[in-house]
């Protein structure tokens, strides 16, 4: 909610982190994929989910990591009603 880049960038640092103990031939041979989830349409949630993955995939370049699938999850916006007047 601060910083949708670098929740960005961390989510890569951690899933690279659960694979310290694994024999893995160099960060190159690491594929990921990725699950954008925004709610589109908030104010400044499509701006955020824009940086974000651009911020991912310069970071991933930078570490020769690619992301050849993945999906997104556009409809995580939710609405509420207000309760009537006397039926809070």
């Amino acid at each position: 909610m601060i910083d949708a880049p670098a929740s960005g960038r961390m989510a890569i640092v951690e899933a690279i982190t659960n694979l310290a103990a694994a024999r893995v031939d160099g960060l190159p041979r690491v594929k990921l994929s990725a699950n954008w989830m925004a709610p589109a349409g908030h104010p400044g949630e499509d701006a955020a989910l824009f940086d974000t993955v651009a911020a991912v995939s310069n970071y991933c370049q930078a570490l020769g990591i690619s992301i050849p699938v993945g999906k997104d999850s556009m409809s995580m916006k939710t609405c509420g009603r207000t309760a009537p007047k006397g039926r809070r």
